[in-house]
């Protein structure tokens, strides 16, 4: 069984409600969650009928929390894994330049017990 989970809201996000021109002036290339995205990623109780063994991740930071509030919320110690060739579609970016997320250095500093290798 495959469980897909789209990352909780971004402050990208909260700018597209201000509207196109702050969303274009002030986006970041991989931004933070939102406080409601912090919610959205816990997402409701798992039921314990529901067996989770593994969770993979992009190297954006919002994939990467929200699994991490996912598992924190299923309540069992469950791997986190790294896989480099699942992203946005098209990357992050910042207008001009495509980025791929996060350094393996600074996912290593997000998350430290995580599973880099896939």
């Amino acid at each position: 069984r495959v469980i897909i989970m789209r990352h909780g809201e971004s402050t990208n996000n909260l700018l597209m409600q201000i509207g196109r021109e702050a969303y274009n002036l002030k986006r970041t290339k991989d931004p933070d969650l939102s406080p409601k995205g912090m919610l959205d990623a816990k997402g409701r109780p798992i039921p314990s009928v529901v067996e989770i063994d593994e969770v993979y991740t992009s190297a954006l930071k919002r994939a990467i929390i929200s699994g991490q509030q996912l598992i924190k919320g299923y309540g069992k110690d469950v791997p986190l894994k790294l896989i480099l060739e699942i992203h946005e579609r098209g990357g992050c970016h910042d207008g001009t330049t495509v980025h791929p997320g996060l350094s393996l250095d600074d996912v290593k500093a997000l998350a430290p017990n995580m599973d880099i290798n896939g």
